[in-house]
Parts: structure tokens; sequence; C-alpha cells
């Protein structure tokens, strides 16, 4: 009887043990699965869904599911939370033209899309933009690593693409620039100017300094000839120094043929106009209204200018007159 009990318990245990290591070879099978997927080249269709739930997501707003395709590592993973939020309340659509893989291995793959954007509402352009995307994997999922941009061209809404003229490119360039956003020793002084009565016109364009002066460039929306510019000469209101600003006009700043005429004149300030005739000197044809003032230890410069013309009409010297006169 004993020997019967004996045998049974170790029957017993001679199937409970090969059950366990059956069940570890499953185990096994299954990681060895998942591994060989995990760093096995992606079929394309699997890099192409990712894109077609990625544009959903951007489509419906969704930020959390548009986040996911995004690479937690990818330097743009931040700013692509931010432009999202930023699109959050505007009517605007992506479609996807084109779509193939350029190449692809265990770790990385590119593909190429042409894909087109419209603004439903009056707060943007409808582009078509190509870029190879570059992926990369997290984990078992393939995500968004970086986009290489390789054209961008404007279409109207029937998705025709649209000429655009230079100086609307030179305007969309400059649409996210800022003059809150420059930085240097007289940044300061400039961004204190009240420029109030114009500004709506005005789109800013660049903004240089070097040891002793700041200049910075605004050019007109609706007429790129025309520009105003602003310097700051640092340290320069010694007590002669609008006399001598004066003198620099009335001798036509050393270059013949430059008409130059002073419009007022006391200690602390000069309003004059000077005219470029035609291109002389490596300066184009231009005619400029000008107000230089004393503003503490600054010499500061007001001049506004307009290329393909020599020459203003009265009425229109006295407004940018009155214009320059109500800038401090």
């Amino acid at each position: 009887m004993k020997k019967r009990n004996y045998f049974l318990f170790v029957l017993f245990l001679t199937v409970f043990i090969s059950a366990c290591a059956s069940g570890k070879e499953v185990d096994a099978d299954k990681e060895f699965e998942e591994a060989e997927q995990a760093y096995a080249i992606p079929e394309d269709e699997e890099l192409f869904d990712l894109f077609d739930e990625h544009v959903e997501a951007f489509n419906e707003k969704d930020i959390e599911t548009y986040m996911e395709a995004i690479h937690p590592d990818s330097p743009s993973f931040e700013a692509s939370r931010e432009h999202m939020e930023s699109l959050k309340d505007i009517n605007v659509e992506l479609e996807i033209n084109e779509i193939y893989v350029e190449d692809k291995d265990e770790t990385i793959a590119n593909v190429y899309i042409e894909q087109d954007t419209y603004f439903h509402d009056a707060v943007g352009k409808n582009n078509r933009f190509e870029a190879t995307h570059e992926l990369r994997r997290h984990g078992h999922d393939w995500k968004v690593y970086s986009t290489s941009p390789i054209n961008q061209v404007a279409i109207d809404e029937n998705g025709e693409e649209v000429e655009v003229s230079e100086e609307d490119k030179l305007l969309e360039e400059l649409e996210n620039e800022s003059m809150e956003d420059i930085e240097g020793e007289y940044a300061d002084f400039i961004k204190d100017l009240d420029l109030s009565e114009i500004e709506e016109d005005l789109t800013f364009h660049s903004y240089e300094e070097d040891m002793d002066y700041g200049i910075l460039t605004f050019i007109f929306s609706e007429d790129l000839d025309k520009q105003l510019t602003v310097e700051i000469l640092a340290d320069e209101a010694g007590p002669n120094v609008i006399e001598d600003y004066a003198y620099n006009v009335e001798s036509n700043y050393g270059i013949e043929g430059v008409e130059t005429s002073i419009l007022e004149q006391d200690d602390n300030q000069l309003i004059y106009t000077v005219s470029f005739p035609e291109e002389m000197a490596g300066y184009p044809e231009h005619v400029q209204v000008g107000k230089a003032y004393i503003d503490g230890n600054n010499l500061n410069a007001l001049i506004y200018t307009e290329f393909e013309k020599h020459e203003l009409e009265d009425d229109d010297i006295d407004a940018w007159v009155d214009n320059l006169e109500e800038i401090e």
C-alpha cells in the first residue's frame, strides 16, 4: 500500500514538473516572437497606418492621440504639442496626397509625404507641403522622430497651386517676427518708442546693433517699397549734435546729385528730406523724410523711406512730418 502511494506521488510530481516545463517553453516562444517582431523590418502598411491615425487625430483636434505618434525623444516633441494647442480652436484640415517609404531597416524608417493643409477660417494660408519623416522605434511601436521639409507651395480651396509674389513670400517669412523679440544693449530703448499711430501698417523686418548703435527696420505691409528705420546712436547727444547732423544733411552727405532740405530745426530736433534722383554711390533711387532728436544721452533718428521715387507730394511730406512728430 505504501509503495503504491509513493508511486502515485512520484507520478503526480513528474506530471507537474513536465507541465511547468511546457509552460516555460510557451512563454519563451512568446517572448522570442515578441522580440523578433520588435526588431523586424516593418511592413509599409504599418507605417502608413501610423500617419492615417496621426492625420485623423489632427483633424479631430485630439491632441493626446496626435502626440502618441510623436517619438518622446524627438527634439520637436514639446513644440508639436504647443503647435496643436495653438490650432485647437481653428478650422484647419490635413489631407495626404502621396505617401511612400524611401528606406527602412529594423530601427529607422524614412517616409515621404505630400500633404495639403486647408484653413477654412481666414487665419492661415492653404498650402501643399512635402517632407521626409524619420520614424524610429519606441518599444514595439514606430513613432515620428523628425521631419525634413522639401518644398511648400500655396494652393487654393480646390488644391490648385497659386503663384505667390516675392512680396507675399517676404511677408510670410516675417509673419512670426516681432519687435518684442529683439534683444541687445539698445533693444529696450527701441521697445519704448510709441509707434501706435502707424504700427498697424508696419511689419517688423530686422534689427541689428554694434558697439554704439542699434538699427531697427520696418516695412509697410501694403507697399514693400516703403520702410521706416529707427536708429539709436548711443552717447552721441553732445552740445552741437543736432547742428552737426544738419550740416551733414545740408552738405548732401558728400554725394553729388543728392538733394536735401531742412524743414525744421532747433537745439533738440531736426526734420529734413533727402532725395536720391537716381541710383548713385551704390544707393537706389529713393526719397526720405527724417527726424533726428536728442533722447537723454542718445541721438535717435526716425527715417521714412520710399524707393523707386525721388520726390513726394507736399501733402505726403506734411503727413509724414506729423507722424514722425508723434513718435517719441
